[in-house]
């Protein structure tokens, strides 16, 4: 008997379900229903290869296919001159209109027209590279205010790697405090480790982590679920996209996307991470799932 989802106790009653990728109906999960629903959409990718089936995906949901301009802002990026290339070279031949670039700096910051031009766009593209470096460029400027409002009234917001983590309001930074050095996951679930910074707050109950497969990260989005509760975690793998659309969420590209919650309290015991049941479900390309954004 076939079945198309499994339950797995596990000794720290961890709860773990996983849906089968060759079904399409839809599941749901438990959040509280948007006061406010945004008209535009989310395209959030992991990281790694931007493959053209992923790109072409992104392109034709947006509508920049048919009509209208994809804006790119590399503030991500310390080569945002190369970082804009790369993909006017991904993108620009799927565009019906030549792909623009936005770039600010402390020179530009409240340069005329950078309102006018974010909400004239249907796909805002957010580079990869250091989300930090990102928030840090467009401090004192309208851009992180307009990106919000043009998602509110329609547009997609896209971006890999760092642009992924930039569209949730807390941000894992990578560092900890109790690791001086640069690790790319976290080597063990200790409370008060983390660091984090704010993003732009398009997702504002949902924490993201990127090349999440691969680089398993794990450790590191369990210890976000401690360190802001009530938070749900996202974690996307490489080469794949979460596009979000009102209460919906569907995956595009090559591997899978992991949704975290806490079902009990996380708690400190003796500066270890503790928990009676963590939910994990993942979903794999082509899967769509219901969720309430708040």
């Amino acid at each position: 008997m076939r079945k198309s989802k499994c339950l797995l106790l596990l000794p720290f009653l961890l709860i773990f379900a996983c849906a089968n990728p060759d079904q399409k109906q839809e599941s749901s999960v438990k959040q509280s229903p948007s006061s406010n629903p945004a008209k535009g959409s989310l395209f959030i990718i992991g990281g790694g290869e931007l493959t053209p089936g992923l790109m072409l995906s992104m392109v034709s949901l947006s509508g920049c296919d048919t009509a209208g301009v994809a804006l790119i802002l590399p503030m991500s990026s310390i080569e945002t001159d190369s970082s804009y290339l790369y993909m006017l070279d991904n993108i620009g031949h799927l565009c019906k209109n030549k792909p623009q670039m936005l770039m600010l700096d402390s020179s530009n910051t409240n340069e005329p027209g950078i309102a006018e031009r974010i909400a004239g766009a249907s796909l805002i593209y957010l580079s990869g590279g250091d989300q930090s470096r990102f928030m840090q460029r467009i401090e004192g400027s309208v851009v992180a205010e307009e990106i919000r409002k043009a998602y509110m009234n329609g547009s997609m917001i896209a971006g890999t790697s760092a642009g992924a983590a930039l569209m949730s309001k807390y941000m894992i930074t990578g560092d900890q405090k109790l690791v001086p050095q640069y690790e790319g996951t976290y080597s063990f679930l200790r409370s008060e480790n983390a660091i984090y910074t704010e993003g732009l707050g398009l997702l504002e109950n949902v924490i993201i982590d990127q090349h999440f497969v691969v680089r398993s990260r794990y450790n590191r989005l369990i210890s976000a679920l401690y360190e802001k509760p009530g938070l749900l975690g996202m974690g996307i793998d490489e080469s794949t996209a979460a596009f979000i659309k009102s209460d919906s969420m569907k995956l595009y590209g090559e591997s899978q996307v992991l949704l975290f919650e806490a079902l009990s309290s996380m708690e400190n015991k003796d500066g270890r991470i503790a928990t009676d049941s963590l939910l994990i479900r993942i979903f794999a390309p082509g899967q769509k799932t219901l969720f309430k954004w708040r």
